[in-house]
């Protein structure tokens, strides 16, 4: 058995390290009850996934533009980015989720050349509703 002194440093540093712990756990569980409150404002998990992977294939795109002076023609379609070309490997790499799909399971829309973006390339998700032109679309422009 143990015993402490009570002019030993121990029961200090525990003290010290259990009150060190108690406000790490009070800061992590702030965080994540703020960043759930940030997604749920943003529009929800789906939107920001949306979100992600509408950026992630507009890099994929550029990539593809860089390499062939070129957009994808609509009748390509942005999935060309996904597929492997001579020489090379593919533009992105297709992660485990259908990068093709917005958050809802829908398949993104793609244009070029674009009638918001004429020079570039419209790319977007009809957002919840799955209604196009409507105030929660998620765009490139």
């Amino acid at each position: 058995m143990i015993h402490f002194s009570p002019h030993s440093p121990w029961p200090r540093r525990l003290r010290r390290s259990l009150i060190a712990l108690a406000v790490l756990v009070l800061i992590l569980a702030i965080l994540r009850v703020t960043a759930q409150r940030m997604v749920v404002a943003q529009g929800g998990i789906e939107s920001f996934t949306t979100r992600a992977k509408l950026k992630g294939i507009e890099v994929g795109i550029g990539a593809f533009h860089l390499a062939n002076g070129r957009y994808p023609t609509t009748a390509e379609g942005f999935e060309i980015i996904y597929t492997k070309h001579k020489n090379r490997s593919s533009f992105l790499t297709q992660p485990e989720q259908d990068p093709t799909k917005d958050g809802w399971g829908r398949r993104f829309s793609y244009e070029w050349p674009g009638t918001h973006n004429p020079k570039t390339y419209d790319l977007w998700s009809r957002g919840e509703d799955g209604e196009d032109g409507t105030e929660d679309d998620i765009t490139n422009w």
